[in-house]
């Protein structure tokens, strides 16, 4: 129970999990001291980690014009000049009967590294099972690329370096 929740979010924020991405319509907020952006924008509430930024006509916002992004996040907010905004996100997900087979096999892994890590157990069997969680996580994207459209990841070489092949 100590370090459950822990562990779920940081796992959960480290790849994209199929089942935990959504997309959201953000609510524009009315703020007068924005400076660099036009508007603001809030995060959903069990936002963990941004896949993707799309404007209202549901194009990418990844065309940077001079020096200034599209958009950053700051806090729990998203700024941005463009007037509307959906995002693709890793949301924080509670209910275990959503969880992957192969997510439940990482997360249960990384509750024994943190669990062994607290009570100073065997060097020996941490090596073991962060060796052991590192082949999961491995097999957890090929698993997930077999499901996706791995042929726009590949032409994206920004995001093909990123995803360890």
């Amino acid at each position: 129970k100590m370090v459950y929740e822990q562990s779920k979010s940081s796992l959960l924020a480290r790849y994209n999990w199929t089942f935990a991405i959504t997309t959201s319509r953000l609510t524009r907020l009315d703020t007068n001291e924005l400076i660099d952006y036009q508007y603001s924008y809030q995060l959903p509430a069990d936002f963990l980690r941004l896949v993707g930024v799309y404007s209202g006509t549901d194009t990418e916002l990844i065309q940077i014009s001079g020096l200034k992004p599209p958009f950053i996040l700051e806090g729990d907010m998203i700024k941005s000049d463009v007037d509307t905004i959906k995002i693709k996100y890793v949301k924080d997900v509670d209910t275990v009967a959503t969880f992957s087979p192969l997510f439940v096999d990482c997360f249960v892994l990384d509750l024994a590294i943190r669990l062994t890590k607290l009570f100073n157990s065997s060097t020996t069997y941490l090596q073991m099972l962060t060796m052991e969680f590192a082949q999961k996580i491995a097999e957890a994207k090929i698993s997930d690329c077999q499901q996706t459209m791995l042929n726009q990841i590949r032409s994206y070489p920004l995001l093909f370096s990123t995803w360890e092949f």
